[in-house]
């Protein structure tokens, strides 16, 4: 198992330790971004709750003290009202009529009211549940790039890397330092946005730099080459005896 730090296009970064080195970039990152859209949702169910918990308590307290005041403003004693049973009946009649008619549904009401088909309700519940699901799953057509790390350059250089090679083939070879930097770009390789440049164009400036820093240590030797010369001649390798006249010398014998 390796430990993965995945970086998106918006720079938000996510470190997996469950990365198998088995495993395809493609299908790695497919997992990364299931764990980051469950916490998301996670996140914001449990905002959700929050905020309907507030308004929810407030009410039921309203409500007890509504219940209060109305009970108290009750009389003693309250005379049942009578109930009129013959406008019931007529009511329900009237509903076995307007029931029994064709079409269950009275002649003037609009006919995009019927009841719809339950089998185009469940297709349509079907369809929407695939959107949905479709909607969810991550994009995997981005690039993916390594990190170089230890560059002397202010960009982040990368290195591409295939989206269906296996993890451990695709840091065979690189340096890491503490854990591998997958870069997920929407950009190709020839289109990278600012800040970010591939290791073959980094190289390229390094061995210019270097080219560049030789030519003016040569020109720097061959202006001052003669009189280095010229000193480097005149002295001579100390022996034993030559070191103990600059001894005697030195303490005046």
């Amino acid at each position: 198992m390796w430990t993965v730090e995945w970086v998106d296009m918006d720079g938000k970064k996510s470190i997996d330790d469950e990365c198998s080195e088995g495993r395809q970039i493609n299908d790695l990152w497919i997992e990364v971004s299931a764990k980051r859209l469950n916490a998301e949702k996670g996140k914001k169910r449990k905002r959700e709750t929050e905020k309907q918990s507030v308004p929810q308590k407030s009410s039921v307290q309203a409500g007890e003290q509504q219940t209060s005041e109305d009970a108290s403003t009750l009389p003693s004693r309250a005379e049942p009202e009578s109930i009129d049973h013959s406008s019931t009946i007529a009511d329900h009649r009237t509903t076995e009529l307007v029931s029994q008619k064709p079409g269950g549904l009275p002649s003037d009401e609009p006919a995009g009211e019927l009841a719809c088909d339950p089998s185009n309700a469940v297709e349509n519940k079907t369809e929407q549940l695939e959107k949905s699901l479709e909607d969810e799953t991550p994009a995997t057509s981005e690039y993916f790039y390594l990190l170089k790390p230890f560059t002397a350059s202010k960009s982040n250089v990368l290195i591409p890397i295939d989206s269906s090679g296996r993890l451990t083939d695709c840091l065979k070879g690189q340096t890491v330092l503490e854990f591998p930097t997958v870069y997920v770009l929407p950009n190709a390789p020839d289109a990278l946005p600012a800040g970010f440049m591939l290791e073959e164009r980094y190289n390229k400036m390094q061995k210019a730099e270097e080219v560049e820093v030789d030519g003016l240590l040569r020109r720097t030797n061959e202006s001052t080459g003669g009189a280095l010369t010229a000193s480097r001649e005149e002295e001579k390798p100390l022996d034993a005896n030559s070191i103990l006249d600059m001894l005697k010398r030195d303490v005046g014998v």
